[in-house]
């Protein structure tokens, strides 16, 4: 059914004429026709019963869809079959789609190898990191990381807390030693003016 079902143009990795696939158009164009596209790297690979291969994959990153630190996708395992090859220890862009709840690579996909310096990161961007945390109970919760800055509703941490109040704290002694000051100028100028007359009406006298 991929065969000639889907728009192809110039990105991607060697296609098998077996398989008659020509390379997508561009990466955006890919990413919209995947469920889940990865940033990830072969850790091993299990020939299945039924002729496909199991790919276990360390997960780095993602561009689209939910992600776990180690994920598996189904392959052909042969290109004849629109199979992708993939290589133990490899860094991929893996552009998957689920089927009945696994995720599957076609040799029609634009699944690619990538470096730091791929044009895939000039165009779809930086994907999300990926991170974990491990509960009392040794559940481990993974987690896309956010940026700094990039949410509003980002939480304060402690220390952007404590400068805050101490800005706000500052303001305050300002605003009060404002205040006292210029009452304290009032009262001098008070006293000043009060003992000028003073000065005066005892010359007169004399």
């Amino acid at each position: 059914m991929l065969i000639g079902l889907i728009t192809f143009g110039t990105v991607g990795t060697e296609k098998a004429y077996a398989c008659s696939c020509l390379p997508y158009v561009n990466y955006t164009t890919a990413l919209q026709d995947s469920s889940h596209v990865l940033d990830a790297t072969v850790v091993n690979k299990n020939q299945l019963k039924d002729g496909n291969v199991e790919v276990v994959l360390s997960v780095a990153a993602k561009w689209k869809g939910e992600a776990e630190l180690s994920m598996t996708v189904i392959t052909a395992s042969d290109s004849a079959a629109c199979g992708y090859e993939f290589d133990i220890g490899k860094r991929y862009a893996v552009f998957t789609n689920e089927q009945e709840g696994k995720l599957h690579v076609s040799l029609c996909s634009a699944t690619t190898p990538i470096a730091d310096d791929s044009p895939i990161f000039e165009e779809l961007g930086s994907p999300e990191e990926l991170s974990f945390t491990r509960d009392d109970d040794g559940i481990t919760t993974t987690t896309a990381k956010v940026e700094s800055g990039e949410s509003g509703n980002e939480p304060y941490h402690p220390d952007q807390i404590k400068e805050s109040v101490t800005s706000d704290e500052l303001e305050q002694k300002l605003a009060q030693q404002k205040s006292s000051l210029i009452i304290l100028f009032v009262v001098v100028g008070g006293l000043l003016i009060v003992g000028a007359g003073a000065l005066l009406l005892i010359r007169n006298r004399r």
